[in-house]
This record gives structure tokens, C-alpha cells and sequence, in this order.
């Protein structure tokens, strides 16, 4: 079922299941960087497609809105080979309250980038999307 937003975008409802076959072959090849974005990480969202995911790039980046607790998420997978860790690095630097090394990125599956009171919530939604937890999440406040 398409459905279409006040604005005119059209948008297809997906269940957690149909999400899963989208991003876990993509979080398997390791070959994405993976990122939970509350709502309040919207412009970060929007400078990393603006900066590295234009035009054909764009197929490289996998967004899914996902509602939780009262709280708006995105859960991103980007292809790694569009923006580099240090790229990544220093718009987290730049648009979240976070102090992460470039090099401490490269260890981590996932990035989660939400005020703290909602940290706990966001990493709800990694066994949702994966089925199991991850190795190692990453949780920041902004």
C-alpha cells in the first residue's frame, strides 16, 4: 500500500520484517556505515546525503522513518566508499555534541546519535532491525 504525505511525497509503509531483508544484507557486507538518528539529528541526516550522496550516489544511501516511544528515527545504512571515516568523523563532530575519533568510528557497527534520555530507547530498535543485538553499538547523546 503507497500512501501519500501532506507534501505529495509517496511513501510504502513497511513491516520490521521487510526492513530486515533491506538492511541485513547491507549491515553483512560491511561495506555501510549504519546510523539511528532521532528526529533531532534531521540536519545531520540531511548535510551527509547533501555532501555525499547526490544524484546517482543516492542509491548508495538506505533511509527507513520508524516511530518509537514518541520519537521519530531514522535508521541509515550509507555506503562506506562515498564517505570516508573521517568524513563521517567531523559531521558528527559538527552536528552532534559527541567527541568520537576518526579511528574509533572504524570500530563500530552501529553509530546512534539521540538526546541521552533516549539513548535506551533507540538501542530498542537494533534487535528489531537485526533480529539479534549487534557487537558493538555505539550510543551518543547530542
Amino acid at each position: 500500500m503507497q500512501t501519500e504525505t501532506q507534501l505529495g511525497f509517496k511513501v510504502r509503509p513497511h513491516t520490521w520484517e521487510e526492513i530486515r531483508e533491506i538492511f541485513l544484507p547491507k549491515y553483512h557486507d560491511h561495506q555501510h556505515w549504519f546510523l539511528i538518528l532521532s528526529a533531532h539529528a534531521a540536519p545531520l541526516l540531511t548535510k551527509i546525503e547533501e555532501k555525499y550522496y547526490q544524484g546517482e550516489k543516492n542509491a548508495d544511501l538506505t533511509v527507513a522513518i520508524t516511530f518509537h516511544r514518541g520519537m521519530a528515527y531514522a535508521i541509515v545504512a550509507a555506503r562506506k566508499r562515498h564517505m570516508f571515516n573521517y568524513q563521517l568523523g567531523s559531521l558528527l563532530r559538527q552536528f552532534t555534541l559527541t567527541k568520537i575519533s576518526d579511528k574509533e568510528i572504524l570500530r563500530r557497527d552501529f553509530i546512534v546519535s539521540t538526546p541521552l534520555d533516549f539513548v535506551n530507547d533507540a538501542a530498542d530498535l537494533l534487535p528489531k532491525l537485526l533480529g539479534d543485538p549487534p557487537g558493538n553499538d555505539l550510543a551518543m547523546g547530542n
